[in-house]
């Protein structure tokens, strides 16, 4: 799977279909400053300002959450209908709901794991542009720029 997942994600990435992901990175990190400032800083002394990175990367999967929540919903949405063949949740609402919440049930965790993935190898491509304004706003305390 995590072979398929970086193989799409190149793919995707190089198409330009992570740019509104990409978008959402830094207000993200705004929105979850303190959160971030705290983990940054009790894994710091560990690893090492070179490896910010990495604590970031970890703070990504740690937080477990979608850099922006309406994004990543939408993509849900379009993943849901993708894959549900209309055929398959009938021709009636009543099955396709029910056909959309048994999806959920299986698959939402697996999605959800997939998404936070891809937001990890997304910083990693856009990091020479964040890395910046991260280091600047811990050495300043504030993530106010």
């Amino acid at each position: 799977m995590t072979s398929r997942l970086i193989r799409d994600f190149e793919t995707e990435f190089s198409q330009g279909d992570f740019a509104e992901l990409a978008a959402c990175a830094v207000p993200f990190f705004k929105a979850h400053w303190f959160d971030l400032r705290d983990f940054v800083f009790r894994f710091l002394p560990m690893l090492g300002e070179d490896q910010l990175d990495v604590i970031i990367k970890l703070f990504i999967l740690h937080y477990n959450m979608p850099f922006d929540m309406s994004l990543y919903m939408k993509s849900q949405r379009d993943f849901i209908e993708k894959t549900l063949m209309p055929s398959a949740a009938g021709p009636n609402s009543e099955s396709r709901r029910e056909a959309v919440a048994q999806w959920i049930r299986e698959n939402a965790q697996k999605h959800r794991h997939e998404a936070i993935l891809k937001q990890v190898l997304c910083f990693e491509k856009i990091k020479p542009q964040i890395l910046p304004l991260i280091r600047k706003a811990l050495h300043s305390n504030s993530f106010d720029f």
